[in-house]
């Protein structure tokens, strides 16, 4: 059988057991309450186009009480030492099958961080994941991610959490940016850039081209004052964050849900917010992801091939060469997340 054609590392992956979904902020009640290990997305995750090599794990927004401070974070580390044992093949009953595949798959990990409470709280939380796992295992931890998309406003703003991004930058963590245009709104966008002005070349990688509101007609886009203001706000964000990476990603949860099944008509939605992204982050700072399971929800459980057939129309309709999509798929993820 011929050699696939795209090698496919997955930047943006949840993964949990039905054991441990106590952890998150879900009930269960939730339909993602069920079995999203490694083993279901290896399961689901097969192409006759692509192979997938592995991924990078990114915290679930688990269940944390700040209020608390660091005691409040002991959820958090579990979701970790979760994710580390996969690493080591050391799973608990009903967390996956332990083979030597899976044990070299995470490239790296991205736990949450209780990012208000300030440098000295951060420095301590990273103390505790590191005393509580192994070395190999903590030396995937590449950077951190605490969301801010459905925070109040002024969250970002505040000195702690300002201060606490610098002493990621300080010690060459990368954080991952998670805002929402579309159920968030531009204010978060204006916020964004306040932050950046103040934090500028810590290694920023941007979530889901920030959720863009899929629900506007493409065919009238470029009359649409939330787009436009996008649009500007999106050039801001680039020029004062000269480190960040752009996820393409996340498109099947913002999108209409009655053109998910038309791969044609979602290239179509997603190409003006796309085409804004890659003219800013381009071919060297543009990360392919999922968002698995999280778009399961809209796409089906083989989400990574319906997501790969529509930015492979995406990469068409800009007409880029195999080269260029090869680092988008495979290798940008290496300078993104520390790797190299």
């Amino acid at each position: 059988m011929p050699s696939k054609k795209y090698k496919i590392i997955d930047s943006h992956v949840h993964l949990f057991a039905k054991r441990n979904f106590k952890l998150l902020k879900f009930d269960e009640a939730h339909p993602l309450h069920s079995d999203f290990r490694l083993d279901e997305y290896l399961k689901y995750s097969m192409n006759e186009e692509f192979q997938i090599d592995g991924l990078v794990f990114i915290e679930t927004d688990p269940i944390a009480d700040l209020s608390k401070a660091l005691e409040g974070c002991e959820y958090p580390i579990q979701e970790y030492l979760y994710v580390a044992r996969n690493i080591t093949g050391n799973l608990l009953p009903d967390e996956g099958e332990t083979s030597e595949l899976k044990q070299n798959f995470i490239k790296a990990i991205v736990p949450w961080a209780p990012m208000p409470l300030g440098k000295s709280s951060v420095s301590s939380y990273v103390e505790m994941l590191k005393s509580r796992s192994s070395t190999d295992e903590f030396n995937l931890v590449k950077g951190f991610r605490y969301l801010v998309q459905d925070k109040l406003p002024n969250t970002m703003l505040q000195r702690d959490f300002v201060e606490s991004l610098k002493w990621l930058d300080d010690n060459n963590f990368i954080f991952d940016w998670g805002i929402d245009l579309r159920c968030g709104g531009l204010w978060q966008f204006e916020e964004t850039i306040e932050v950046l002005k103040q934090v500028p070349n810590l290694k920023y990688v941007i979530n889901h081209l920030t959720k863009p509101n899929l629900s506007i007609d493409p065919t009238k886009i470029e009359e649409n004052d939330e787009f436009l203001q996008w649009k500007n706000y999106m050039k801001q964000i680039f020029v004062n964050s000269p480190n960040s990476y752009m996820k393409l990603s996340g498109g099947f949860s913002e999108l209409p849900s009655e053109i998910i099944e038309n791969r044609d008509k979602c290239a179509e939605y997603i190409y003006p917010w796309f085409k804004v992204c890659f003219d800013l982050w381009n071919v060297d700072r543009t990360i392919w992801a999922s968002n698995w399971p999280v778009c399961t929800l809209t796409a089906g459980e083989d989400l990574t091939s319906k997501w790969f057939e529509v930015t492979e129309m995406l990469f068409d309709k800009i007409e880029l060469n195999e080269e260029s999509r090869k680092k988008i798929y495979g290798t940008n993820y290496l300078k993104a997340y520390n790797l190299i």
